[in-house]
């Protein structure tokens, strides 16, 4: 690790996110704080992290051993608006774990909500190129 990178440059920075993402295949779990330090860039950790979040380049997904750039198009936050219904059956404290991994808690949801959530889901899913039946 030899390489030295120019990241007031973003190619200079590109490049070092992609010596980034080699290191973390062979060294699971290095921190890019790490890797800036052992790089000789200690000083640069702020300029590559923002840099990398203003193009969708997320750190945390490149740590976990993710792979490649995620799909800017693919929300990572949905929010969804219950509809008013005169529902009395309330559920509590609703855990939810989607196939992809995906663990939901819902503090308070009715059972109207919590099948849209579903069927949201699996339309997002279909729409991606996942399986093509959810159950529920």
């Amino acid at each position: 690790m030899n390489q030295s990178y120019d990241i007031t440059t973003s190619e200079g920075k590109s490049q070092f996110i992609e010596a980034y993402r080699e290191a973390v295949k062979s060294e699971a779990g290095l921190s890019l704080k790490a890797f800036c330090d052992r790089m000789g860039l200690s000083d640069g950790y702020t300029k590559v992290l923002s840099w990398a979040n203003r193009r969708g380049i997320y750190i945390f997904e490149i740590h976990q051993g993710k792979r490649d750039t995620p799909n800017q198009n693919q929300p990572t936050f949905i929010q969804l608006q219950p509809s008013r219904q005169s529902f009395s059956s309330r559920l509590k404290v609703v855990s939810i774990t989607f196939p992809d991994g995906i663990n939901l808690t819902l503090q308070e949801s009715g059972v109207a909500e919590v099948i849209a959530l579903l069927d949201s889901y699996r339309s997002r899913h279909q729409a991606e190129g996942g399986a093509t039946s959810c159950s529920r």
